[in-house]
């Protein structure tokens, strides 16, 4: 099966350089590197729509992947991670989000 993998995060504060470079430079490469993960792409928060409270997310990785079911992807994310396998920073505020997505229609264009 196919699915995304979203993660919503921020750094910590007075970190923020130090946290961008991380999961751009070494983190996105490290989980496309996991078996069924595809691709990986880190973004920068450009614009919120609405104002209100949130978690003041500053950045979001979107990961396509492919396998049995997204359990397998966290299951191995999590090991690696938890042996030091996957190299780790203490920049990252610990709060983020993580969310795996299925969809729900076939892409749509124009």
């Amino acid at each position: 099966m196919r699915f995304r993998f979203i993660v919503l995060s921020k750094g910590k504060p007075g970190r923020e350089a130090e946290f961008a470079d991380w999961y751009a430079n070494t983190h996105v490469g490290e989980v496309v590197a996991l078996p069924g993960v595809l691709s990986g792409q880190f973004f920068e928060c450009a614009m919120i729509r609405k104002d209100g409270a949130g978690h003041g997310f500053t950045h979001m990785a979107e990961y396509e992947c492919e396998a049995d079911s997204p359990q397998v992807i966290a299951d191995e994310l999590n090991a690696r991670q938890a042996s030091g396998r996957m190299k780790m920073t203490d920049a990252i505020d610990p709060g983020n989000l993580a969310y795996f997505f299925t969809p729900v229609t076939g892409r749509i264009t124009k």
